[in-house]
């Protein structure tokens, strides 16, 4: 979280830089004021696949790459088994839309990620 990060700056002030990988992904609001907001995570993620099927040329290529990023992000929600367990199955564009669409919908957001890797 952004207090984790401030925390770690004080108790570490000579290290110029971290990784946080995987939180970032998981919780891409992390450093954030308003990153728990399901708006912003939703638009953040809508973006992030339009700039995916630009990048790779395709948007089963992008499809492909968010459900990477997708693993990552359902530890912020509540019962993401079923849902999650559809999306890693889509093999369809639109049908990886409806889904992400379904869990912004559906699935409460946890205030921090309960990681599974």
């Amino acid at each position: 979280s952004k207090l984790d990060a401030l925390n770690f700056e004080r108790q570490y002030s000579k290290v110029s830089a971290v990784m946080v990988g995987r939180s970032l992904i998981g919780d891409p609001g992390m450093f954030s004021e308003n990153g728990n907001d399901v708006t912003v995570i939703k638009t953040f993620m809508s973006e992030l696949l339009d700039e995916y099927t630009d990048i790779f040329g395709s948007a089963r290529n992008a499809m492909f790459r968010m459900k990477e990023n997708w693993r990552h992000l359902l530890c912020k929600f509540e019962d993401n088994e079923k849902l999650g367990k559809k999306l890693r199955k889509a093999t369809d564009i639109q049908e990886f839309k409806s889904i992400t669409n379904e869990i912004f919908a559906t699935l409460q957001l946890r205030k921090t990620i309960h990681p599974d890797w």
